[in-house]
């Protein structure tokens, strides 16, 4: 009971709180998840050592520890990246996880004590995802004579992704019909069918369809196994029947009709969701190329581990494009960063993990246990195929629930009597010295990590100076740490940009020392171009400015920003062609006065199209008065999307325009249902502001002003963008500050109206 009571307590808070990435990134979450980890691997270490039990601490996956240490370090050798080492310690933490894991069952901790971890660690997140989903639905009925698209808020939990929360939810689904079919009394299994009727509703509404498909085979393979022993008596039956009657055979054939009939209604009914404009695949299959291209020209090392996000800035233009650290596909991704012997490991390690998990099936004496092997069959079914489509084992939460699914179901008989002690000495030294190293490394990280976010929140704060001095020793104690050190040079850039002289070499050193180890990184080349300008070297500052159009040739900020440079050096034609590349990629760039400030900038507006800002036609439409047509030609040409809330806002904005105030309110309310972000939903706030002054209600104008403002900001460290934090999460595990260009640049967003509206 004490040890069902410790992995209770423990799993639970490592699921949900600190194996998510706000619990690795936030130092303080970060420091109590090491110190529980610490404690309960150090008592572990002390029972191991005390214990006269021989146990086979990471059986009976053994053979898996040398075959992906080869790969490992034949990755480290021929294709070293300080990405890498970030992964390879978690990579360690999982494998002295499993070490931990295997020694408790063969010490004689029952399977479910491991299972139980994954169903209560659902509650919370069940409960905490209702309570985010749920207020939805009531705000979009009493909408929904505005044609409000039926695409309800996708609750994340403490994941922060509905993706993640979907994936742990199909891999604890298996467990628990497992549960509540070996419990004998009817409360126990009302319980258990309620939970799994709430686990399949907040499954429902994470909309994620890679969830789905592994929800799918995981319960499908769980049924088969489970049901295995009574299928074989029903087909013996059934083969008799079907010799022996015409009506037997008849009522087969009509039912094996019904089958594929409903089969082909529920594939048409999950083809609807899977085509729906709110998740294109377009991006993914994107990634998918990328990672066999990757494949074909690196097929023995291949690019090194965690380095994926960095070859994708190679060949995307990000920004505007997403960052992501991953190909959305395990297998792709680990042939992409690993080559042949990766896939080799990763073939062999299907191999041992399925041949264990039919051995135990066919060891297991009671029904009980047979379920209980089925339910991790079926989990690792589940979050298996959810990784041909996404990557859930990103995230460490999610790792930890497959190794607590293999715990429960995968029997560890003793093997002492193969070990002699000499064997079982070592096996334990061995042990030991791998965990004191993960721990040890793990702490020093984690000092850093506090020392480095504490100069984040001074910066974040205006203190630049003071943050500096964090953020330079944090990039010194992590040298292959190339967002540290680009991060200190942005905090030196800022310093620069006060005056300090000094600083900006410092922070030149800086950035070139980044991008030799990542060069298509679009932001830190323009950071740099600044720098270089304001030091007076024109022509290097050139050359770096168009080094980050290069890389990023989509980002009209950086276009703009190479014609600003290149004007004021006097070479006419590339500002030209720059100012009027940075108009046809934010077409809504010239709402501002920065294009009336030179000759040359006023003719590259002259030349802009409007075809490109549609709210120009629909306005013309609703003052002629032909309301209906003027929101059919937002719905069309202002997004492809029926999930974004522009067309809503603007549709508003005409009717504050025409004084139709009530009618304003229910649109932005229905802009609202569909979660505007940044410019959007200064807008929103600008136009509810407006509405409230004429209204009389200067107070609540002046917060409405104030949540536009809030939106669009820069802030103090120049640029806020949303891919931001992306980079810094979901690429290198760590946090990030608010801006990515310095204030030396000019940012004029895609939409600058949003900014100057909401300044005024």
């Amino acid at each position: 009971m004490l040890l069902r009571a410790a992995l209770l307590l423990v799993g639970t808070l490592a699921l949900v709180i600190g194996g998510t990435f706000t619990g690795i990134t936030v130092p303080r979450l970060q420091r109590i998840s090491l110190t529980t980890l610490s404690v309960v691997v150090l008592a572990w270490l002390v029972v191991l050592w005390r214990s006269r039990v021989r146990t086979r601490p990471g059986a009976p996956f053994g053979v898996l520890y040398p075959a992906w240490g080869a790969v490992f370090a034949l990755s480290l050798v021929t294709a070293f990246s300080g990405r890498s080492l970030i992964a390879l310690w978690y990579m360690a933490l999982y494998a002295g996880v499993w070490l931990l894991l295997s020694d408790l069952r063969q010490r004689g901790a029952p399977g479910t004590a491991f299972s139980d971890v994954l169903i209560v660690a659902a509650i919370p997140l069940m409960f905490w995802a209702l309570m985010q989903a749920l207020p939805w639905f009531p705000r979009w009925w009493a909408l929904r004579d505005l044609d409000v698209p039926f695409f309800p808020a996708r609750p994340v939990g403490t994941f922060g992704n509905p993706n993640l929360l979907g994936a742990f939810l199909a891999l604890a689904l298996p467990y628990g019909a497992a549960r509540g079919i070996s419990l004998r009394d009817w409360v126990g299994r009302g319980l258990m069918a309620l939970w799994s009727a709430l686990a399949l509703g907040t499954l429902y509404l994470t909309y994620s369809r890679g969830a789905w498909l592994g929800a799918g085979g995981g319960v499908a393979v769980f049924t088969a196994l489970a049901a295995r022993p009574a299928l074989a008596r029903g087909r013996d039956i059934a083969l008799r029947a079907w010799r022996r009657s015409r009506r037997v055979r008849a009522v087969a054939v009509a039912g094996c009709l019904l089958a594929v009939g409903a089969l082909v209604v529920g594939a048409s009914l999950a083809w609807r969701a899977f085509d729906s404009p709110q998740r294109e695949t377009g991006a993914r299959l994107r990634y998918y190329g990328l990672a066999l291209d990757l494949l074909a020209e690196h097929p023995l090392t291949g690019t090194g581990l965690f380095t994926f996000g960095r070859e994708l800035a190679a060949a995307e233009s990000i920004p505007p494009e997403q960052p992501h650290a991953h190909a959305h596909n395990l297998v792709l991704n680990v042939g992409a960063e690993f080559g042949v012997p990766g896939l080799l490991a990763l073939a062999l390690t299907v191999f041992v993990l399925t041949r264990a998990l039919w051995r135990s099936y066919a060891a297991a004496e009671t029904r009980d246990e047979r379920l209980q092997v089925a339910a991790g069959a079926g989990s690792l079914v589940a979050i298996s195929t959810h990784s041909l489509v996404d990557m859930p084992l990103m995230a460490p939460s999610l790792v930890l629930a497959a190794l607590f699914a293999l715990s429960a179901s995968v029997s560890l008989t003793q093997e002492a009597h193969n070990l002699s002690q000499r064997n079982d000495l070592f096996l334990r030294v061995v042990v030991t010295t791998s965990w004191l190293a993960i721990l040890i490394i793990g702490w020093k990280s984690t000092l850093d990590a506090e020392r480095y976010t504490r100069g984040l929140a001074a910066v974040a704060n205006g203190h630049f100076s003071k943050g500096l001095d964090d953020l330079r020793a944090a990039a010194d104690a992590q040298p292959w740490n190339m967002h540290y050190r680009a991060e200190y040079a942005y905090a030196a850039g800022l310093v620069a940009g006060q005056g300090d002289h000094a600083t900006a070499d410092e922070a030149i050193t800086a950035y070139r020392q980044a991008l030799q180890d990542e060069p298509h990184q679009a932001l830190w080349w323009a950071n740099l171009a600044a720098l270089e300008w304001d030091r007076g070297e024109q022509t290097t500052a050139l050359i770096a400015m168009r080094q980050a159009v290069s890389a990023a040739p989509k980002s009209a900020d950086l276009w703009l920003n190479l014609g600003d440079y290149s004007e004021a050096a006097g070479d006419w034609m590339t500002a030209r062609q720059a100012y009027e590349r940075a108009l046809q990629l934010a077409p809504r760039m010239t709402r501002t006065d920065f294009w009336h400030k030179t000759p040359l900038r006023r003719v590259a507006v002259a030349r802009a199209s409007d075809a490109a800002v549609p709210e120009k036609a629909a306005r013309q439409l609703w003052l002629a008065g032909d309301e209906e047509a003027a929101i059919a030609w937002l719905r069309r040409t202002i997004t492809r999307d029926p999930t974004q809330s522009r067309p809503f806002i603007e549709v508003a904005r005409l009717a504050v325009e025409t004084r139709q105030f009530d009618r304003a309110e229910r649109y932005l309310d229905a802009a609202d249902l569909l979660n505007p972000i940044g410019a959007d939903a200064a807008w929103a706030a600008l136009l509810r502001a407006k509405i409230a002054e004429v209204c009389g209600e200067t107070e609540q104008a002046d917060i409405w002003r104030t949540r536009a403002w809030e939106a669009v900001a820069p802030g103090v460290t120049g640029y806020g963008v949303p891919y931001g934090q992306d980079t810094a999460q979901f690429q290198f595990l760590s946090l990030t500050m608010p801006g990515k260009l310095l204030p030396q640049l000019t940012v004029l967003g895609p939409e600058p109206a949003a900014l100057d509206a909401a300044r005024k």
